[in-house]
Parts: structure tokens; sequence; C-alpha cells
């Protein structure tokens, strides 16, 4: 039976869509190779989700940028 590699969870970016109040109703792990790539994930996910005022951009322990309704 074949090992299953593990997965590196620095290739991963996290996106976090945060509502006004704070909550945050909408996680996507996104296997992207650039923060413009998980950027444009993020633009994908404010547009998918109405009550999401931002979507913040996270890299391992590091914030990497956010994007709220009015740069989309």
């Amino acid at each position: 039976m074949p090992q299953e590699s593990a997965v590196d969870v620095s290739d991963y970016y996290t996106l976090l869509g945060v509502r006004a109040d704070g909550a945050v109703p909408v996680v996507d792990m996104a296997p992207v190779a650039s923060d413009e790539l998980a950027e444009g994930r993020a633009a994908f996910l404010l547009r998918e989700h109405a009550s999401c005022s931002r979507i913040e951009i996270w890299k391992g322990g590091l914030l990497v940028g956010a994007l709220d309704r009015q740069s989309v």
C-alpha cells in the first residue's frame, strides 16, 4: 500500500472571510504559488460570500494582505 505524502502547510495560504462583527464564517486553504494568486482567490471568495466584509490572506502566522468589499 503506497504511503501518502505529508502536506507541507507552508505551501498553503489561509483565507479568512471576516464579517463586520468580527466573526469568521469562511475559512479556505488555498495551495497557490504566490501572494498575487492568493489575492485573486480572496477576490473570488468576497464575490461568493456576501456576509463577509473582508478576506484576510495569511501564510503561516503572517498576515500578507486583506481585501475589503470596496477593493473588489
